[in-house]
This record gives structure tokens, C-alpha cells and sequence, in this order.
């Protein structure tokens, strides 16, 4: 994936917690991916292009998160693609 960064375009890989609402985690898997699909299409610093081919794969699903984790908007964490460390949080 490419994001500008200060006036540049980097390669990067991102992490993201989504919280959605969902009867089973398959639900949950698919909620989620189509929410972060929407953000990345939506935020100007990732290249709509990237956004369409990415693939995305969910780590946890985690039952139960509460009502407060369920309203929170969290941003991508973005990381090189080469280096694989995180760098900066962005988007939203």
C-alpha cells in the first residue's frame, strides 16, 4: 500500500483495531474488513488505487468488547513495508 507522509508517498503495511457489532465472528470478520475497506477509500493519505487490491487479514476477534470500545474511532497505525516497525498513526 502507498500513503503520503509529509509531501512523500511510502510503502506501508498498517494495523487497525475495528469494532463492530456482530451475531457470529464470521459476521464480525466481514463487518470489519468492509468498514476498513470504506475508511481507506475515504482517507486522502492512502492511494485509492492500493485500497481497492489490499488484502486485508483480521488477527482476533474478540467477543464481548464492551460499549464504549464499540463507539471508538481508531486511526491506522502505519509501519514501512520493508522494515516492518510502526512509524506513525494517521487516517480515521
Amino acid at each position: 500500500m502507498r500513503v503520503s507522509m509529509v509531501d512523500k508517498e511510502t510503502r506501508c503495511g498498517f494495523f487497525k483495531n475495528e469494532y463492530v457489532r456482530a451475531e457470529t465472528p464470521e459476521e464480525a470478520v466481514q463487518l470489519a474488513k468492509e468498514r476498513v475497506v470504506r475508511q481507506m477509500t475515504e482517507d486522502p493519505a492512502i492511494n485509492r488505487e492500493d485500497a481497492a487490491r489490499a488484502v486485508l487479514e483480521v488477527d482476533e476477534v474478540e467477543p464481548n468488547i464492551g460499549f464504549w470500545n464499540s463507539i471508538r474511532r481508531e486511526g491506522f497505525i502505519f509501519y514501512p513495508e520493508e522494515q516492518g516497525t510502526e512509524t506513525s498513526e494517521g487516517g480515521g
